[in-house]
């Protein structure tokens, strides 16, 4: 998804179909959250369009109450738009995506932060509509510390994000920082943890989901 014209959608309609079952399926259940897993909704001009329908069906069934996403982190006017539609259904808010505050962090992944301008046009325009700013660091990226981490902490909260979460790095099949040239480059130390409650017995056989996160470079 770095390169837009490497992008590709469901249809519309296919996406709509989608919504409907899920809101039939689960109007009993309307405490359980819903996760849009779009990276960057509101990219497209379709997005406007699909949650719209997703507003519509909540009203309708009582399902979803409530719900999280990741905006496209572009404020363009679709961006705005969806964040606004969806601000009584969002629990996260105005999401602004950051990672990492360190110059030579981003370098090593590829991936380029928000200018200064355009936080502060970001940060301005949620305070307008009173919407929450949510954000996240991701703490065992290549040449990040513990004094680059509480930097960054530091300087999001006094910018006046609402919510920052932390996570840990988790080396995922068929990510660059995974590969064995990355592994070695940056002397990764890893351990291996159960995935929240993924784990018991299937036919007999138990079973469990884990993920491998960075302790240590």
């Amino acid at each position: 998804g770095k390169y837009r014209e490497k992008m590709r959608a469901f249809p519309v309609e296919q996406v709509k179909e989608e919504i409907l079952y899920i809101a039939q399926k689960y109007q009993k259940y309307y405490h359980l959250h819903l996760l849009i897993t779009d990276e960057n909704l509101g990219l497209f001009p379709s997005d406007i369009e699909i949650v719209d329908y997703l507003c519509k069906v909540s009203k309708q069934y009582g399902y979803p109450k409530s719900m999280s996403v990741y905006n496209n982190k572009k404020l363009s006017d679709n961006a705005k738009c969806v964040i606004e539609k969806l601000r009584h259904l969002n629990f996260t808010g105005f999401t602004l995506p950051l990672q990492s505050c360190n110059e030579k962090t981003l370098s090593a992944v590829r991936r380029k932060n928000l200018t200064e301008e355009e936080w502060s046009s970001a940060l301005k325009w949620a305070a307008e509509k009173k919407l929450k700013v949510y954000s996240d660091v991701i703490f065992g990226l290549p040449y990040e510390t513990k004094t680059t981490i509480l930097s960054a902490l530091e300087e999001m909260t006094s910018k006046g994000f609402d919510q920052i979460n932390c996570y840990n790095l988790m080396l995922l099949e068929g990510t660059e920082l995974n590969r064995e040239e990355s592994r070695e480059q940056y002397a990764f130390k890893t351990k291996y943890r159960l995935q929240g409650t993924s784990y018991g017995y299937f036919d007999g056989i138990f079973t469990a989901e884990t993920e491998e996160i960075v302790t240590g470079s």
